[in-house]
């Protein structure tokens, strides 16, 4: 007796199991479901890309306000040179 009741127990564990996983599944591929999944998708890349790019556009906004620097020394130069 004991051992029908443990296998009652262990069906109707894994019909919960069952229920559960189908419940789950039915949201994950209903249109909420995919919706929310698109949007994560979306804000995770976005978030690895930062994590993964701002060092590099940090070098390449350096690296701009350097050749502006210098743009503007010999614009100065040139100027100063016609004066003359």
């Amino acid at each position: 007796m004991s051992s029908s009741k443990n296998k009652r127990n262990a069906d109707s564990g894994c019909s919960r199991c069952s229920k559960c996983c189908s419940s789950f599944m039915s949201l994950a591929f209903s249109t909420i479901g995919l919706i929310v999944a698109v949007v994560s998708y979306s804000a995770l890349g976005g978030l690895i890309f930062l994590k993964l790019e701002v060092e590099n556009e940090r070098q390449q906004m350096e690296i701009t306000r350097k050749n502006v620097s210098i743009n503007q020394e010999v614009s100065d130069v040139t100027v100063c040179c016609e004066e003359t």
